[in-house]
């Protein structure tokens, strides 16, 4: 709490009245991403044709905003401090509902556009994440600069897979 209140040039008093607990700074710290992000993608221009389009501009746009320095060290604090901080890890856990319940709604959205069925939505938009998270952790572990190039060959061949599986969710 001593080096939070010196970055945010304030003193522990003053973030203490604030944030009884670090548990309570960091649910606010996460609160705040899941507002600013709030699961929803953005996008330039008319909505994509296909539903690999509109999954390929959600998981560059989630990989790119994670692997700035500010996402990367919030996410690196939270898998170090979930254990003594189980709220965190809710917390966590909550944010990626959010991306869950938004990808869900693509995933319908589509179905129901290209009459595609899709009998189980939640856990193919489960599955999409958990891909993307699991890349993703790979990366925030090893602390090297990933390339935007390294991030659109990665779902691009993460997409091809996912899509080629379509027609059993």
């Amino acid at each position: 709490m001593t080096e939070i209140a010196n970055a945010a040039r304030a003193s522990k008093g003053t973030l203490y009245a604030r944030f009884a607990t670090k548990a309570d700074l960091f649910r606010a710290i996460l609160d705040e991403q899941i507002q600013r992000t709030s699961g929803e993608i953005r996008q330039v221009g008319p909505k994509p044709k296909t539903l690999e389009a509109m999954l390929r501009i959600f998981a560059e746009q989630a990989l790119f905003d994670s692997l700035l320095a500010e996402t990367l060290q919030l996410n690196r604090l939270i898998v170090s401090e979930a254990e003594r901080f189980p709220e965190l890890a809710e917390a966590a856990f909550a944010r990626g509902r959010v991306g869950v319940k938004q990808i869900t709604r693509y995933i319908q959205e589509y179905a129901e556009r290209d009459a595609i069925p899709c009998r189980h939505p939640g856990i193919a938009a489960d599955m999409f994440l958990q891909l993307t998270r699991g890349w993703y952790s790979e990366h925030m572990l090893r602390n090297r600069p990933v390339s935007s190039k390294e991030v659109r060959g990665w779902v691009s061949q993460m997409l091809n897979w996912f899509m080629a599986t379509r027609n059993t969710w």
